[in-house]
């Protein structure tokens, strides 16, 4: 009788647990059918919150993984989209898109390996895919490089002709066409391959590059100003027009092209900011205090910001003592906030250079006891703590400043300059060629750049990045 009881309970919680599970995964089945709703709905952020209660409940549902790991792939958020694919294959290791996929990533990025092994199992699922076909040209191509073998290059880049002959939107064959005639150098007929592609992201700055190879300045500058147009968010694209109408000794046409861009309306002053800095450093510090009385005149609205600039544009000028005492009297009017902090950080960047190392230490630290993660005081006392050798410390620092603003390339050169003082040299040409490319190839981290790769004896590798036509 007892041994009847044992059994019956144990049943019973057998069955609970199984009830248990079903419950589970139709929770999940109920979270994955809201999210659906909200990406329906256009609410992508409330849709992600459902995507995590469903693996919450049920890690291994096939079509919630693919969908996020699809939304995220369309965001451009490559890193995640691969880590979602990959833990697909790892559960379904059949699943055709998501081998796809994986093995796609991999070769826009060129980790040809990854590349290999995903589009190997893609191959055996669905070998007359186009999407599988196209892969396996890259590799093909990849390999014929490898072994500098131009017989199979061309071979290679004919089957991509092919394959695009049919299917015109496949840019993963595309690719190759473009990568071959960029080899070639055959500008003309990249231009025309580049022009025959469908639209990708590295798509519009190679087509500026290749413009600028062939010498067509006309096409070169209404390319540049439709990718400002269409992209109003990229801000690089505006300081690459200003840096390519100086690097032709266009200094009007530089101002003309700021000028454009200032809107009255506008909530951000941005555009007014970065046609200060350019009058400052072409026109001179008098011309730009008189342009930014202008707009003062005009906007009174971010009347601190403005009278922040006007102060640097004195101080720059020479007049360090009135400036100083500008920012003292705009600080004294004002209750803390992040403003005030942003003010302080450049009051004492001001005292660093009038010999007043220890006022600007005060207001440092009191920024950053205000805000710990105050990015511009935190890489100013990076400076200090190197300068001191304690490069352990700075580097936590700047760790810490980078995940604040992971694009910002005085923090990578302050790293660099922390591992140089440690004698990390790896961890120096890391950093330095992080900040040419954070910084767009601006002419001072590029030169700090090649100043370091012909230290190392790699004076190949320094000519080529001082050879950045947007320099």
């Amino acid at each position: 009788m007892i041994k009847r009881l044992l059994l019956g309970a144990m049943l019973a919680g057998s069955f609970a647990l199984l009830a248990a599970c079903d419950s589970a995964e139709e929770r999940a089945e109920k979270h994955f059918q809201t999210a659906l709703g909200h990406l329906e709905n256009g609410d992508v952020d409330r849709a992600y919150v459902e995507f995590r209660n469903v693996f919450k409940l049920n890690g291994r549902h096939k079509e919630a993984r693919l969908t996020f790991a699809r939304l995220k792939r369309n965001k451009g958020e490559l890193t995640e989209a691969y880590s979602q694919y990959l833990r697909l294959v790892e559960q379904y290791p059949e699943n055709l898109e998501g081998r796809r996929a994986l093995a796609q990533i991999a070769v826009d990025s060129e980790d040809w390996q990854e590349a290999a092994r995903h589009g190997a199992v893609a191959t055996e699922i669905a070998p007359d895919d186009p999407v599988v076909r196209a892969i396996n040209i890259n590799l093909d191509y990849f390999n014929a490089i490898q072994h500098r073998n131009l017989a199979a290059q061309t071979a290679a880049r004919e089957k991509a002709e092919a394959l695009v002959a049919d299917f015109p939107d496949l840019m993963t064959a595309h690719r190759v066409i473009i990568r071959d005639l960029l080899r070639r150098r055959d500008w003309p007929a990249v231009l025309a391959a580049i022009d025959a592609a469908p639209e990708a992201p590295e798509i519009f700055p190679l087509k500026l590059g290749v413009l600028n190879e062939l010498g067509d300045t006309e096409a070169f500058e209404a390319h540049l100003k439709e990718l400002i147009d269409r992209f109003p968010d990229e801000v690089a694209l505006p300081e690459v027009m200003v840096r390519w109408y100086m690097s032709r000794g266009n200094a009007d046409a530089a101002e003309a092209f700021l000028r454009s861009r200032l809107d009255p309306a506008a909530e951000s002053p941005k555009a007014e900011v970065t046609l200060i800095r350019f009058l400052t450093n072409v026109r001179g510090p008098d011309v730009a205090a008189a342009e930014l009385d202008k707009i003062i005149a005009e906007n009174a609205s971010n009347e601190t910001l403005y009278r922040t600039l006007r102060a640097a544009l004195l101080f720059e000028a020479g007049d360090r003592n009135q400036a100083i005492s500008e920012l003292e009297t705009l600080l004294s009017e004002m209750t803390p906030s992040d403003e005030t902090n942003s003010i302080k950080v450049t009051l004492a960047q001001m005292l660093i250079n009038t010999g007043n190392p220890v006022g600007a230490r005060k207001l440092v630290e009191e920024v950053l006891a205000s805000n710990p993660r105050q990015v511009e005081a935190m890489k100013l006392k990076a400076a200090w703590l190197i300068d001191e050798d304690k490069t352990g410390d700075a580097i936590a620092n700047l760790r810490e400043a980078l995940s604040q603003s992971p694009r910002d390339p005085m923090i990578m050169t302050l790293l660099a300059q922390a591992h140089e003082r440690d004698g990390n040299r790896d961890l120096v040409a890391e950093m330095l060629s992080l900040a040419v490319e954070a910084s767009r190839s601006a002419p001072d981290t590029s030169l700090r750049y090649a100043t370091f790769l012909l230290l190392e004896g790699k004076e190949i590798s320094a000519e080529g990045i001082l050879q950045n036509p947007f320099c």
